[in-house]
This record gives C-alpha cells, structure tokens and sequence, in this order.
C-alpha cells in the first residue's frame, strides 16, 4: 500500500515537469487509462545558428547600403531594393526554423512516446512508441560540447528492446537532460510495477547513463 502511493505520488510529480502547456499535450492522449508524464521542445539554443546568420546578414547588409549610397548615391535605391529583397528572404527562412522548433516537440505518457515533428505548410511527422509492445533496457544521457554542458543542455536516448529488433528513440537538445532521464527511467518502472506487480528496482538507479562528447 505505501509503495503503490509512493509510485503515484512520485507519477504526480514526473506529469508537473511538463514544458508544454497541458491543454496542448494531453490533445495526445488517446489510448485508454492515458496520462501525461513527461514533455518538452528543444533547447531554444538549436536556433542560435539561425539568429546569428540574420544578425551578420542585417549588419552586412546595413553596411552595405551604406558604403554603396557614399560611393554611388544615385543607385541608392536600388542598393536598398536589393538589401529588403535579402532580408526579407532572411527573415521568411528565421520564420521557417522557429515555426519548425515551435512545432517539434516530444511527450512521454504511461502508454507510449510521441515526436511531433510539424514543418508548416510542409509536412508533419508523428512517430509513436507503444511501451506495453517494447521494453525499454536502457536510458542514455549524451551532452555533446563545453557550451552544451555549460547550459545544462543534452540528449535522452532510451533503447527499446522489440521482439524482432532493437530500437533508439531519442529526444534531443533538450534542457535538463539528466532530470528528465531519471523521470523517464522511473516512470518506466512505475508502468512495469503496475502491470506486473513487481519490486519496482530501475527507480533513481544507474539504469541511466551520462557522457559527455
């Protein structure tokens, strides 16, 4: 009787760590007795490329039309033509991978694992893992970089063991990547306990590896 409150206490506490807004998530839930554990997006760091590309591409262009309007004042408007058309094409292409981060998205529920992965006016990729079909043997953490590690930020990667083969799902670029593995691992074992009535014994425990790369 304690261990079974403790696993539901400590499932109440995996489903708060949530970054996705609840309304928004649990429109995934559609399998029977479905509760919502754990979700996220990626670390808005992945759009650092991004954001540094427009801010060379507006100052250059800035310089630009600058140096072009003192050299030859007469094509001025042109030049400026020329630099709107450059950072419109910018700004749609920043538009495009923030609406691709804002739409990519993974959620970890008692049932299965979704990656959500919405390219607007694109495509759009659902990818689901049942967990009563596999058996997950493993939960990897891997930070790839000083900044990465500096920031807290990192890959889950949890293998599942299929009946024909074995299978990687991964969540990437994620913050906190360390807490989030842990609650993935517990609440692995919690769904075991549950349908198996076993000791539950993955629980904070190192079925979860760290590296650093």
């Amino acid at each position: 009787m304690n261990e079974q409150s403790t696993t539901e206490r400590n499932t109440n506490m995996i489903g708060a760590k949530c970054n996705l807004r609840d309304r928004f998530a649990k429109k995934f839930l559609t399998l029977q007795d479905e509760h919502l554990i754990f979700s996220t997006r990626q670390h808005w760091s992945v759009l650092f490329p991004a954001i540094t590309l427009n801010v060379f591409l507006v100052v250059g262009v800035s310089v630009f039309v600058s140096l072009s309007s003192m050299i030859a004042p007469i094509y001025f408007f042109s030049f400026m033509l020329i630099a709107l058309i450059v950072l419109s094409i910018s700004l749609e292409i920043f538009i495009k991978n923030l609406a691709e981060w804002f739409f990519h998205f993974y959620i970890v529920t008692n049932r299965k694992i979704v990656e959500v992965a919405y390219r607007p006016m694109y495509s759009k990729v659902i990818y689901e893992v049942l967990l009563d079909q596999v058996r997950c043997t493993e939960v990897d953490v891997k930070a790839s970089g000083l900044s990465n590690e500096i920031m807290n930020v990192g890959t889950v990667l949890m293998t599942f063991d299929r009946p024909t083969n074995e299978k990687i799902f991964t969540i990437e670029n994620i913050k906190d990547p360390r807490r989030a593995a842990m609650h993935l691992a517990d609440s692995f074992e919690m769904q075991k306990y549950k349908e198996q009535g076993g000791v539950a014994s993955w629980i904070s425990n190192p079925l979860v590896n760290s590296s650093i790369i």
